[in-house]
């Protein structure tokens, strides 16, 4: 049997970046999906970020968000907020600078008002408008 263009995308997201094999099923949902996932972790590696904390915002906020409001994965390049924000997001995150909750919380901002994350971060400390 041929494996099919999402088989090859699961293995590499496993190789390329030591992701689950349910993690890398999710990456490889569709073409789209695979890209986003695939620039996000290429973001990681250039700022020296885990994949760890990068793939579980994408399995979880991301991928609920995206059926919150109902955008198709064909939508993600032009609706969702760019890779490297997520990033950022992530490995702060990751170094305990933000709840697993600060984080979903500062993702989910930053896709509504298209901000960077650091501006949102600011004016929380500043005591500034919040969601």
């Amino acid at each position: 049997m041929i494996p099919s263009n999402r088989e090859r995308l699961q293995r590499m997201f496993s190789r390329e970046y030591a992701l689950s094999a349910a993690d890398a099923a999710a990456a490889a949902a569709s073409p789209e999906l695979a890209a986003y996932v695939t620039a996000c972790m290429q973001e990681a590696a250039a700022i020296g970020a885990g994949s760890k904390a990068v793939i579980d915002l994408i399995t979880g906020v991301f991928l609920s968000r995206l059926a919150e409001l109902k955008i198709p994965h064909s939508g993600i390049p032009v609706r969702a907020p760019k890779p490297a924000a997520l990033v950022r997001i992530a490995a702060l995150s990751a170094a305990g600078k933000l709840s697993g909750a600060e984080a979903a919380a500062l993702l989910t901002e930053t896709w509504d008002t298209g901000r960077p994350p650091e501006d949102l971060l600011k004016e929380r400390r500043r005591g500034g408008p919040r969601r």
